[in-house]
């Protein structure tokens, strides 16, 4: 068995225990508790988790580099969109706001400084895929194609949204995308762009286009 299957497999154990228990709780009539999907969503994340390592770790590939290099560049700029979108422009939400709802100045303040923790990361991240791509643009043998960064990029920013829509919106609920009525079709359709980014980003992956 892959040593990242034995690492996860127990992850994945401890996530599908969890939500086992939660429905149980549900149908006893706690189906109403928001916590029930938080713990719910606990049981896709290791999958998310393989792939993303799965990912990072195929350095067999000859295009390996360049794919590692988008999947950090998609992850580092889809927490920019995340953030300058959601958290700035419409402003439907902060980093802590289910938790620390921004109704004062020193709530604000909270969640201005989570809002910099969380785009100070995106930012490393992106840092990071730009260096990975140079050091890929400047190695020998490295097959370079223009749907392979894209397609890796498209397959970081979904695996970002799902990581986030999972950890984020449901299991710790520091917040939603658009909190109050309908805000779980909300979460649950920022989800599913991800899956769908994921798959369009797997799909380009396979052209073969030189850049």
């Amino acid at each position: 068995m892959p040593r990242t299957t034995r690492i996860l497999l127990p992850v994945l154990a401890l996530s599908l225990a969890a939500g086992a228990s939660r429905a149980a709780l549900a149908a006893d009539g706690a189906s109403s508790d928001p916590a029930t999907w938080g713990y719910l969503a606990l049981v896709p994340l290791p999958f998310f988790l393989v792939g993303l390592v799965g990912t990072l770790r195929a350095g067999d590939r000859p295009d390996a580099a360049v794919r590692v290099a988008g999947t950090l560049l998609g992850l580092g700029l889809g927490g920019f969109v995340d953030g300058i979108l959601f958290h700035q422009l419409l402003q439907w939400h902060g980093m802590v706001s289910s938790w620390v709802p921004p109704v004062d100045v020193p709530s604000m303040r909270v969640n201005m400084l989570w809002d910099g923790l969380f785009h100070a990361l995106t930012w490393t991240v992106t840092v990071l895929g730009v260096a990975q791509l140079w050091r890929a643009c400047n190695k020998r043998g490295v097959q370079r194609r223009t749907a392979t960064l894209v397609g890796g990029m498209l397959g970081g920013w979904g695996m970002f949204n799902v990581i986030e829509g999972l950890v984020d919106h449901q299991f710790l609920g520091v917040h939603h995308v658009h909190p109050g009525i309908g805000q779980l079709a909300w979460d649950l359709g920022f989800l599913l762009v991800g899956a769908l980014l994921i798959l369009f980003g797997r799909a380009l992956t396979e052209e073969d286009r030189e850049f």
